[in-house]
């Protein structure tokens, strides 16, 4: 499975690039185009396309890495507006939910954020988490409640040099 969706975000990572670079600009000079974590497109400025490609490719790469490390219930890892939908949830996708926003606010730095696993830990032990998913016998036992550094009150990780 991992390199059947490594070659799919490759192909994928071509024709968000394609998009980006055939995309004209409007009157404001915004262009708007296809990426993996925006359903209706985004937009930006031409000046902004490198760092648009580097942030394509950090989702996808993301992707790809935790299809790999991530556990077998979690897969797909999700992207921007699936997040959503998951956050809506109870159990291990609302979980999931919390930790693939905290990763996309981190701009897909998947070795510098914590691993799905300790991630839930921590937002188990926070007190700003939802008293479903702190009450959840289930997930505690999954999941133990551990404290995370770096662990703000929205239960997004925004490293251990910022506390929450």
């Amino acid at each position: 499975m991992y390199s059947k969706l490594q070659e799919r975000c490759e192909i994928e990572f071509e024709r968000y690039v394609a998009g980006v670079y055939s995309s004209e600009p409007d009157h404001c000079g915004h262009v708007c185009a296809s990426v993996p974590w925006a359903r209706g497109g985004w937009c930006f400025t031409k000046a902004g396309i490198p760092g648009l490609i580097r942030e394509i490719r950090a989702a996808l790469d993301a992707r790809i890495w935790f299809s790999k490390h991530g556990p077998g219930w979690a897969q797909p890892l999700p992207l921007g507006e699936d997040c959503v939908a998951m956050l809506r949830m109870g159990g291990p996708p609302h979980l999931l939910g919390l930790y693939a926003f905290s990763l996309q606010l981190m701009n897909y730095d998947y070795l510098g954020h914590p691993q799905l696993y300790d991630f839930c830990c921590g937002v188990m032990a926070h007190p700003s988490a939802p008293k479903h998913v702190r009450d959840d016998p289930e997930l505690k036992a999954e999941f133990p409640p551990q404290p995370l550094p770096g662990l703000c009150g929205r239960l997004v990780w925004f490293g251990e040099s910022l506390t929450s």
